[in-house]
């Protein structure tokens, strides 16, 4: 399978974890604009961003394993 170039080298566990932290933090600020226009339900917004805590936590455990 042939590797794809992608601006982000993302190779390790603890690199994931690290763009996953930065994917939530501007999913944060997206969803707070949402809310803001009512374009999204605050359940939603809490739905979606307790997804992306549980992936960037699980990842950091497994970085550290």
């Amino acid at each position: 399978m042939a590797r794809t170039t992608s601006p982000i080298d993302i190779t390790t566990i603890t690199a994931l974890a690290t763009e996953g932290q930065r994917n939530m933090n501007m999913r944060r600020k997206t969803y707070w604009s949402r809310l803001l226009a009512d374009t999204m339900r605050l359940a939603d917004a809490g739905k979606r961003r307790a997804v992306m805590v549980a992936i960037v936590r699980r990842l950091t455990v497994t970085a550290t394993l």
